[in-house]
């Protein structure tokens, strides 16, 4: 394949509307992602969006009938800022604080903001404070906002030098590492960009002005939200008049604060911070003065009002005289509406309190991650030698047309991609997919290179039998099942897997296929195997990841700074699918038995046979455990034949019967366990408490110890891993 033809073929992928990245500081899925409704509260969410849409219209209903008494009211009405609910205007600084004007808390300088002079004609006072880039004004006590809440923001700023991005003011514990989930005010190339984030960027609603501010210059910035979760509720103010802006994301549907019942690192802990945030880049040499919090959405004519010069602030007093000039009779009518029309102001509760139902419900709901495309591609480039800063000419979305050219009457998107994989004529999908299918039967494929079909694989052993069964498969609705029962039910597969010495000779890895599988099961069917013999496996479907049985240590030996913390009850049992896996540190048991540690993709495991498995099997205490439930079933069901008891396990983990030789040494054995046990009961009983099952102690220790000892001796045959 070309190297252009591997980009093309990239150029699918490319445009994903991801970051690309998990967040350390919250447990939030990485966007995008789709919300798993069960029936009943999808429902009840689609009645509630039905109720909202409906209150909206009755908002704007109510406004059209308020005209008249809009007219009354301008003759005589004013316009009076809201409260702040927390003023910083950092006049002074002391012992590295400096007050809040409405309350009794006081911001938190960090390592080095300065204090400086300013005019004191653009800037709110004859004070400012001056950012390195790296330090930061932690304000706390100002109100954790939610996505449902209105609220404001009104601060004056003077960027001295052009940035490619800074942050003004945020209330998050990071940037990328915590998906931005908050809010934030930025400069992105000198313009103002606003954000109210669960995940960034599939899960939030951003704006951004058109055009950046000037530099060395004094910038009152004014940011109101109204609570709808979208991007229209957003407004910026710069000086007191509305700024042009466009939107950047609308899609914000769950919460923006850090909660523990999401599991979140650190909930709680998120104060507004100034000038800084932790990997992101800061407010160099920027400066920052008179930062003022509303827990309302202010007014255009509110925003104009907290947002003007101090020398013009006091002519503002009566809307009447500026309606038209000033303001605006729009403007002039939405402040009415808000803040004086009675009938309006009780429809807007209404609204609101149907909004947090409705993000109540939502807070609740899992997620899953999906793939959404960007609402316009991203440019895929061809890269010299692969390196992301050698871009050659750009590619445009293609398939190797080696392989098969991409229909003309497909969209060019992953859709058309997928419709190209299962097209009847691409020669890869159907023979690849059988492949290993056959190999999950056969421990090696028809192409022994199953992770290579190109020209450095091996060529098929049996092709026609290659092409029959990709053709079977396509024809038969591409059935996984179907297929798994048609190798399973041939004669090829059901033969004996023992041969003669010649045959061996002549066909070491059976290539011919003159004799039946012989291979190692995989790690995860081995313990699952274990589990449903001793009728411990818990066979439940779904469900969150869980911890079973691990070393003790093994987290902190790695230097992760994390501990495992092992699940109880019925999630020791689950299939090893369900298995908690951190990448580099795998379950110790799986690694053993040749699982991938999962930090790279692995088309094929290898089987390999050690010492350390038979360990693994005699002292791991999920197969301890195994055994002596195994053990105690058949203690129960037959207390007084050892003979079938053997056979009855024998049976159960190897599936045959043992023959002689094999019966009489589970006799020995398990006599002579059953003579030791009895001179150590402790030793016994030691045995027996192994796991965290219940066992019944009313059964005679050394007997019982030494039924589990058989089981477990069982387990290390060859014929409990292999599969014949």
């Amino acid at each position: 394949i070309k190297q252009r033809d591997y980009f093309s073929l990239l150029a699918f992928f490319n445009s994903i509307d991801e970051s690309g990245l998990y967040s350390h500081f919250t447990a939030a899925t990485p966007t995008p992602t789709q919300l798993l409704w069960p029936d009943e509260k999808e429902k009840q969410h689609a009645g509630l969006k039905s109720k909202i849409a409906a209150a909206e219209s009755q908002l704007e209903a109510i406004s059209k009938n308020a005209k008249g008494e809009f007219e009354t009211w301008l003759k005589t009405g004013g316009v009076n800022a809201p409260k702040p609910i927390a003023h910083f205007a950092f006049d002074f600084v002391t012992n590295n604080t400096t007050p809040d004007v409405i309350s009794t808390n006081v911001a938190k300088l960090g390592d080095g903001p300065v204090l400086v002079a300013t005019d004191g004609t653009s800037a709110a006072t004859n004070y400012a404070l001056q950012f390195s880039g790296d330090n930061e004004v932690t304000c706390p006590g100002v109100k954790s906002f939610l996505r449902t809440d209105s609220f404001s923001f009104s601060i004056r700023i003077k960027p001295t030098e052009k940035l490619d991005r800074a942050i003004i003011f945020h209330q998050s514990r990071a940037w990328t590492d915590a998906g931005s989930r908050g809010f934030e005010l930025t400069l992105d190339h000198g313009k103002p960009f606003f954000g109210i984030i669960h995940f960034w960027p599939g899960n939030a609603i951003a704006v951004r002005a058109k055009n950046a501010l000037e530099t060395n210059e004094w910038s009152h910035i004014t940011v109101t939200y109204d609570g709808s979760s979208h991007a229209a509720g957003i407004k910026l103010y710069l000086n007191g008049a509305p700024l042009e802006t466009e939107v950047v994301r609308d899609h914000l549907y769950k919460d923006i604060s850090y909660s523990g019942s999401w599991k979140d690192r650190y909930s709680g802990n998120d104060s507004l911070k100034l000038a800084a945030r932790f990997r992101d880049n800061g407010f160099k040499n920027g400066l920052i003065d008179d930062l003022q919090v509303f827990d309302v959405a202010l007014t255009e004519a509110e925003a104009k009002l907290v947002g003007a010069p101090i020398s013009e602030s006091a002519r503002f007093s009566n809307v009447s005289q500026r309606a038209d000039s000033e303001i605006g009779a729009p403007s002039a009518f939405n402040h009415f509406l808000t803040r004086h029309h009675e009938p309006y102001q009780a429809a807007l509760a209404g609204l609101r309190e149907l909004r947090e139902d409705e993000n109540k419900l939502v807070y609740e709901i899992p997620e899953i991650m999906v793939m959404e495309e960007l609402p316009q591609p991203r440019v895929t480039h061809r890269l010299n030698r692969g390196a992301y800063d050698a871009p050659a000419e750009i590619v445009e979305r293609e398939t190797p047309v080696a392989i098969l050219p991409f229909p003309t009457d497909q969209p060019r998107n992953r859709l058309g991609l997928a419709r190209w994989m299962v097209d009847p004529r691409n020669p890869l999908t159907a023979r690849v997919a059988v492949n290993r299918i056959w190999r999950m039967h056969f421990g090696r494929g028809i192409v022994a290179t199953q992770e290579d079909f190109g020209s450095q694989g091996k060529l098929p052993t049996h092709p026609e039998l290659l092409d029959w069964l990709a053709g079977w498969f396509m024809d038969n609705g591409w059935d996984v099942k179907a297929l798994h029962k048609l190798i399973a039910s041939s004669e090829t597969f059901q033969q004996s897997s023992h041969a003669s010495r010649k045959v061996v000779e002549r066909d070491p890895d059976n290539h011919l296929l003159a004799r039946g599988p012989k291979s190692r099961l995989l790690a995860e069917q081995i313990r699952d195997g274990a589990l449903a013999a001793s009728d411990l496996l818990n066979r439940n479907i779904g469900g969150p990841s869980v911890k079973p049985y691990q070393p003790a240590g093994l987290y902190e030996a790695a230097g992760t700074g994390k501990s495992y913390t092992q699940d109880h009850g019925d999630k020791l049992y689950r299939r090893s699918l369900y298995t908690f896996w951190r990448r580099t540190i795998p379950p110790p048991s799986m690694l053993t038995f040749d699982a991938m540690s999962r930090e790279v993709c692995t088309a094929k495991r290898e089987a390999t046979a050690t010492p350390l498995q038979s360990l693994v099997l005699l002292n791991d205490p999920q197969f301890l455990e195994a055994s002596r439930a195994l053990g105690e079933k058949l203690l129960k069901r037959f207390p007084k034949d050892e003979v079938v008891r053997n056979r009855e396990a024998f049976r159960a983990l190897t599936g045959r019967m043992p023959d002689k030789f094999e019966a009489k040494t589970l006799e020995k054995l398990f006599s002579e366990q059953r003579d030791l046990f009895a001179k150590d009961v402790e030793g016994a009983k030691k045995l027996l408490s192994t796991g965290e099952s219940k066992w019944d102690e009313s059964l005679p220790a050394a007997e019982f110890a030494a039924m589990t000892t058989v089981v477990n001796t069982i387990m290390n045959f060859d014929e409990f891993v292999v599969e014949r």
